[in-house]
């Protein structure tokens, strides 16, 4: 992925305000905060899978989160948090990860950032629109989101992680959003890892619902 070009921003624009205006675009701060649980169900087009992949995600604030993929009827990924623990097929995971996970404080975490984490970096080009760039200090780590300047959504988020090769910045594009019981959510989300890269398309959300306790 090209690297965004960065331009100058406006003087009266922070970080803490892109962040607000990105929760109003998507219904407000109060119903963001407010979500308790979401379920999404997806396919996915991954490199070197004869077929496309069928996954679920399953979120209960404010981090518990269990993602299982499919190929047919075979299991070919489970990865699940409790809060604490985190699994993937099975096998407890220690460090940085469990960290990260525990750092976060909503299904939408952008309503509970505070502006002692989150910092402009000016505006960048995505896809060939302004977005603002913001650095936000999640679990000890900085991430890297994208707001584009005129509908205020994400429209790309960066954060680096450790694979076999070295450091790799991966990169999530967030497209086609709608609106799902009066919040805005994106519907084709695009991954990409080095030369490779992964679509994701929802094919239904479902909040506050279809999620319990047990599931994890």
């Amino acid at each position: 992925v090209e690297a965004p070009k960065k331009v100058e921003v406006s003087a009266d624009v922070t970080a803490m305000s892109v962040v607000n205006n990105y929760l109003k675009a998507i219904g407000g701060k109060e119903k963001a905060q407010s979500l308790k649980s979401l379920k999404s169900t997806f396919e996915m087009e991954a490199p070197g899978a004869p077929q496309p992949l069928k996954g679920e995600v399953l979120q209960l604030a404010p981090n518990k989160e269990k993602v299982t993929l499919k190929m047919g009827e075979m299991t070919v990924m489970q990865q699940s948090f409790d809060g604490t623990t985190l699994r993937a097929n099975g096998q407890e995971i220690t460090g940085d990860e469990v960290a990260d996970k525990v750092a976060v404080k909503g299904l939408i975490p952008q309503a509970f950032y505070t502006e002692n984490q989150i910092k402009l970096d000016g505006i960048s080009q995505v896809n060939g629109k302004d977005a603002y760039k913001v650095k936000v200090n999640l679990g000890g780590k900085t991430i890297t989101e994208y707001y584009d300047t005129k509908s205020g959504l994400i429209v790309q988020q960066e954060q680096s992680q450790t694979s076999p090769q070295g450091e790799m910045v991966v990169s999530t594009q967030y497209e086609d959003y709608k609106a799902v019981d009066g919040i805005m959510l994106p519907y084709k989300l695009t991954q990409h890892f080095g030369p490779q890269s992964m679509v994701s398309i929802i094919t239904a959300y479902e909040l506050n619902k279809g999620v319990s306790e047990s599931d994890f």
